[in-house]
């Protein structure tokens, strides 16, 4: 039994949208680190007093950014990939 196609589509537009996020954050980690630390910088006192809020500042950060950014990206390909072989059936 197939699911409807509004679930199919819905669940390959999340797929491609944490891959292409995951992307961006691999590619150009520094650009996206500088957008975070501009709006950690301009939030609230007590947002910024959050348990681990002052990671994005760490000089590491992008390094981070990256790896995690690759993880995110293969777990997307192989989320799509079953998505595909489960749709085409």
């Amino acid at each position: 039994m197939r699911p409807p196609l509004f679930i199919m589509l819905f669940a390959l537009s999340c797929g491609i949208a944490i891959a292409a996020t995951c992307a961006f954050c691999a590619i150009r980690p520094n650009k996206v680190a500088a957008y975070i630390r501009q709006k950690h910088l301009g939030s609230p006192k007590w947002l910024r007093n959050w348990p681990f809020a002052g990671m994005v500042m760490k000089e590491w950060y992008p390094v981070y950014l990256r790896v995690t950014g690759i993880g995110g990206f293969v777990c997307a390909l192989v989320w799509l990939t079953l998505l595909i072989r489960l749709f085409s059936k």
